[in-house]
């Protein structure tokens, strides 16, 4: 089955918190993957991939030709917002930056923190697949 939930996770990891030219720090900025929950520790970013449902199949459905994959972001705080908003921000430019567009969001769903909400959607064929793997 074709799947880019993990390439994408690695991705958002290593763009916000580890390249040269990185917004924050794996102390600065903590990333979660939890399906339900608040994380333990702020500011943090949860990356969930909602759904990677299938699309062109071939005639004789024997191979998945295509994907479309769906992630949710939310990034939590303490503080306000505002902070909320700038890590969402900054992870939006990363998922725009592989393809994805923006289909839901941002949205404050803050309750007794401070969360933004996103979601991205885009469509993956096989060799899309093994080209962001190799970037």
């Amino acid at each position: 089955m074709l799947s880019v939930k993990e390439i994408v996770k690695s991705r958002l990891k290593q763009a916000l918190t580890q390249d040269a030219d990185a917004p924050y720090t794996e102390e600065t900025l903590h990333m979660t993957s939890m399906r339900t929950g608040v994380p333990t520790e702020f500011p943090a970013l949860n990356v969930d991939s909602i759904g990677e449902t299938s699309t062109g199949e071939d005639l004789e459905r024997t191979q998945q030709n295509a994907i479309i994959s769906t992630v949710e972001l939310k990034a939590y705080t303490e503080t306000a917002v505002e902070e909320a908003c700038e890590i969402l921000d900054a992870a939006g430019d990363v998922m725009i930056a592989m393809g994805y567009s923006i289909i839901h969001g941002p949205e404050d769903v803050s309750d007794t923190r401070h969360i933004m909400l996103a979601r991205f959607r885009r469509t993956f064929g096989d060799e899309d697949i093994k080209n962001l793997g190799g970037n």
